[in-house]
């Protein structure tokens, strides 16, 4: 999913530059996705915070939906406002 909003706002900054809002988001702080990783651990989840491409395998590994999406609300956690 973000390859593909990465491909499409690249399309309309091109088509349309100077109409095109692009909008970034803050690094995670490392302290706090640190804290994720050991806490997903703990839970018995191997996460893998080395890059974005990474971290989101290591959620396409966890098999449990219930799990998956209280492993993502912990990572959001994590994440700058």
């Amino acid at each position: 999913m973000l390859l593909a909003n990465l491909h499409v706002s690249q399309v309309i900054a091109n088509g349309l530059p100077e109409q095109a809002l692009l909008r970034r988001h803050e690094a995670p702080l490392e302290r706090r996705l640190e804290g994720f990783v050991k806490r997903a651990g703990k839970l018995g989840f191997e996460m893998d915070s080395s890059s974005t491409i990474a971290l989101q395998k290591s959620f396409d590994k966890v098999q449990d939906p219930n799990a998956a999406l209280c492993l993502e609300l912990l990572k959001r956690k994590s994440m700058q406002q």
